[in-house]
């Protein structure tokens, strides 16, 4: 049986999310599917990219054949790199800044303007 690692379409018109998936390669794109691995949401910014890097790293070495929108994410992530055993395995993954809350920010603020006004 050919197994590919192929992303599985969910979401809304124009919303898409996406998940990556062991699927047999006769199967359609929705199809049924043996195992997900992770999750890829595009519209966010920067993109969100989740995978299992220890469920890639076996589906990968059992013959698994990631299709090109796969290949692509496994770089990204460092999978593919950790699976050939070339350099560079932490990838090149963005992460969100942390937000700080509007709470946090707001005593900030006001302990650096009463801070300059005892000051003076």
């Amino acid at each position: 049986m050919a197994v590919k690692i192929k992303l599985a379409r969910m979401g809304k018109i124009r919303e898409p999310h996406y998940r990556v998936v062991i699927a047999d390669a006769r199967n359609r794109r929705d199809g049924r599917v043996i195992e997900t691995i992770g999750e890829y949401h595009p519209k966010d910014n920067p993109s969100t990219i989740k995978i299992d890097s220890e469920r890639a790293q076996y589906w990968l070495g059992v013959g698994a054949q990631p299709t090109e929108p796969v290949h692509h994410l496994l770089k990204v992530t460092g999978d593919w790199q950790k699976f050939k055993g070339l350099p560079h395995t932490e990838g090149r993954l963005q992460t969100k800044p942390e937000k700080v809350d509007k709470q946090a920010r707001f005593n900030e603020e006001l302990a650096k303007v009463s801070g300059n006004a005892a000051a003076e």
